[in-house]
């Protein structure tokens, strides 16, 4: 059988799987409806360009416009629409998924090891038997994340001396040392270059859901960013990473799941004081 046709972000018509000389970027599709996902890939060139791929609807089938966001080699975007099949390679792995899998009550943590910020290897096993929050965040840098480690740090002894706090950063470990050892914080701040977990766990990516945090949530980032001095000089990482903040028991079930709609968005410190007491 002939290889499907499909179209390059430049309409140029080639074979599922060509290759351009001339393309900036790879070959990137995917089908969608109105409330997109973000995904991350990079250019034969080796620069990043982002793409929005759609949440399934009830019977697990995607409908309405495709759009794709890819970003040039000279930092211009451009939405693409009516594209399907969506197909991603990063290095040498092949996703050919729409949406991701996201983590639900119920779900077994499983193995988690990532290094720290005081430069040794935090393993999950460490806290069997506690009950913890396990929270995704954005890049190290991010003035939203860095606000709410301060409040964890503030709030950490309002909870039981038995309930551990595990954060985990997309970023290189020497860039997040850089951008939070200041907290001087008494739990884990963990660094998932690789995406690792945040592929596992199924966090979210959304163009939107960054927009309406640097909107309405305007106030909050100013007093980030100028009451407490986190201005993000150096940002490495996805921008478009939402927060996730996983409750789980002493039996390493989860038991609350909290995917952030924006930026700035987390679960309740009322909500994880009542989990961490019962």
């Amino acid at each position: 059988h002939a290889a499907p046709m499909f179209r390059k972000p430049d309409h140029r018509p080639v074979h599922d799987g060509g290759r351009d000389p001339g393309d900036s970027f790879r070959y990137f599709e995917s089908r969608g409806d109105h409330d997109p996902h973000h995904r991350l890939g990079r250019s034969r060139q080796g620069h990043p360009f982002d793409t929005l791929s759609p949440s399934r609807g009830a019977e697990g089938q995607a409908s309405g416009p495709s759009w794709i966001l890819v970003r040039r080699a000279g930092g211009l975007f451009r939405l693409r629409r009516n594209l399907h099949l969506f197909r991603v390679r990063r290095g040498h792995r092949q996703l050919s998924e729409v949406g991701m899998k996201q983590t639900k009550p119920g779900d077994v943590i499983g193995e988690l090891k990532l290094p720290n910020i005081d430069n040794s290897e935090f393993d999950i096993d460490t806290i069997a038997g506690k009950r913890y929050l396990l929270s995704f965040y954005r890049f190290a840098s991010c003035p939203f994340c860095n606000l709410r480690i301060h409040q964890l740090v503030t709030k950490y002894d309002e909870l039981p001396d038995d309930f551990e706090v595990v954060a985990i950063f997309d970023s290189a470990l020497d860039n997040l040392q850089r951008h939070t050892t200041d907290h001087h914080a008494p739990f884990p701040i963990l660094a998932d270059e690789a995406n690792t977990y945040y592929e596992k766990f199924g966090v979210q990516h959304s163009l939107l859901g960054m927009l309406k945090g640097m909107t309405l949530r305007m106030p909050t980032l100013l007093h980030a960013m100028f009451g407490k001095g986190y201005v993000p000089w150096i940002i490495k990482g996805s921008m478009t990473t939402m927060p996730l903040d996983i409750l789980v028991d002493e039996h390493g079930t989860v038991q609350s799941v909290y995917y952030g709609k924006d930026e700035g968005d987390h679960m309740p410190f009322s909500q994880i004081k009542e989990f961490a007491e019962e």
